[in-house]
């Protein structure tokens, strides 16, 4: 093996070291970490009350889960994978499909998802908790799909190994800029200039409510 080959490796690991810790330093500063785990707590602490609180909902709900991940389990051990797939655009690609392995994390995930949402809306409460249950419930859910993980995520694992490696470096340096932004980048931002394809007017808010700001621009 050629030293420019065995360097790349190392330089790859170094790369990424190197960006994971900038992650971790950028997620202890993160100011709504606190708020956000308050209200996931408490969200699950409501769910887990449930075989109390709605004994009878409760048992039905946890036999109807544990039969399907039954079938599904029974499924994915036979090689027959005919377990009724949900929808989600996440899991589009082809390798959440043809591998087996990864269609039983999606379909199981899947599973799990829709037992907390189903539990989220038995929680007897109305209005604006309800909301705000129903919010941190699906926060929670689309935080742990498995396309957020590397081992766990068909389509990044085989871009890693197309690209040696170096997408899971370019992945962590995106993430840290949008950390230190404060925002996820949506677009390529470098592609627009102030006077050239983008204009500042002057303008003021108009009307305000829950939902949205209405600002009115003076002509220019």
């Amino acid at each position: 093996m050629s030293t420019e080959n065995q360097q790349a490796p190392e330089k790859l690991f170094e790369s990424m070291n190197s960006e994971s810790k900038r992650l971790l330093q950028g997620l202890m500063r993160a100011e709504d970490t606190a708020d956000i785990m308050k209200n996931l707590t408490d969200v699950w602490t409501q769910i887990v009350m449930q075989p109390w609180t709605n004994p009878q909902g409760w048992l039905e709900m946890v036999t109807k889960y544990q039969q399907d991940h039954f079938n599904l389990w029974t499924d994915f051990m036979s090689g027959t994978m005919n377990f009724e797939p949900q929808k989600d655009r996440r899991f589009d690609s082809d390798e959440w499909s043809n591998l087996p392995i990864f269609d039983f994390i999606k379909q199981s995930y899947l599973l799990t998802a829709d037992v907390l949402n189903k539990s989220t809306d038995a929680i007897p409460v109305e209005g604006k908790e309800k909301d705000k249950l129903k919010f941190y419930t699906q926060y929670f859910i689309d935080a742990m799909s498995p396309s957020n993980f590397v081992t766990l995520n068909p389509e990044v694992l085989k871009e890693a190994m197309d690209t040696k490696g170096q997408s899971l470096v370019d992945g962590l340096q995106n993430l840290m800029a949008d950390l230190e932004k404060g925002r996820i980048t949506m677009t390529d931002e470098s592609a627009f200039v102030l006077g050239e394809n983008i204009g500042v007017s002057e303008g003021s808010v108009v009307f305000r409510n829950h939902l949205f700001e209405l600002i009115q621009y003076k002509p220019t």
